[in-house]
């Protein structure tokens, strides 16, 4: 479980968009992993490590409760900043400094608008 994996974990609600049934929510969490992660694979000791990632949820709400949930964030990112996954090597072999948080977002929105 997250908060356990994670108890100082904050999240930051960044969009809201509700239409219908479906809630959209674009979020950020940010914590320290301090304690065991379990997941369907595998699972991961603590490593100290602090976390800085986004993604999105979409629910389908009913009688004011989410019936159905979706979320979709970058575990390959998730797992490089806990020191799981390496980070991808420079044509030099020297590793790229690592974007945090929002400057990874905007790089990324930035690069979409310019056509890239």
């Amino acid at each position: 479980m997250l908060v356990t994996a994670f108890p100082d974990q904050h999240y930051e609600l960044q969009e809201m968009v509700a239409e219908g049934d479906r809630l959209v929510v674009r979020w950020r969490m940010t914590g320290t992993h301090l304690g065991e992660l379990a997941g369907p694979t595998m699972t991961l000791p603590p490593t100290g490590k602090r976390l800085d990632i986004w993604g999105m949820s979409m629910y389908r709400i009913e009688e004011g409760m989410a019936h159905e949930i979706w979320e979709s964030f970058d575990m390959g990112e998730f797992l490089r900043q806990l020191g799981v996954l390496p980070w991808p090597q420079q044509s030099e072999g020297r590793a790229p400094s690592k974007p945090r948080g929002r400057e990874r977002l905007g790089t990324r929105l930035r690069g979409q608008n310019a056509g890239t």
